[in-house]
């Protein structure tokens, strides 16, 4: 799939975790390493304004990441994609949206 620049992709990565348990870990990995990207190491790497708007489009689809971490502490026998969800979620705490 091929991901706008108006885009985080989190969406696509959120759809295709819900393929199968190995693909879901690997997205946890992606979307906590995405998370770091944007909020913890952008400072000097990326225009401000490429910042913000990177920052504005993972808040608005937040919820889609909360969603699918549910979905895997509610069902998942599978102790390291837990491991990886709750790394996940883990990395997301700094900035988590609000309301």
């Amino acid at each position: 799939a091929v991901v706008s620049t108006q885009s985080t992709g989190i969406s696509e990565i959120v759809g295709s975790s819900k393929t199968n348990e190995n693909l879901c870990k690997n997205n946890m990995i992606i979307l906590k390493l995405l998370s770091e990207e944007v909020f913890d190491f952008s400072t000097g790497i990326m225009t401000q304004a490429k910042v913000k708007h990177l920052k504005d489009t993972m808040c608005n689809e937040f919820s889609e990441v909360f969603s699918l971490c549910n979905l895997v502490l509610d069902n998942s026998t599978s102790i390291p994609l837990v491991q990886a969800t709750l790394n996940t979620l883990l990395g997301f705490l700094n900035w988590i949206p609000l309301g």
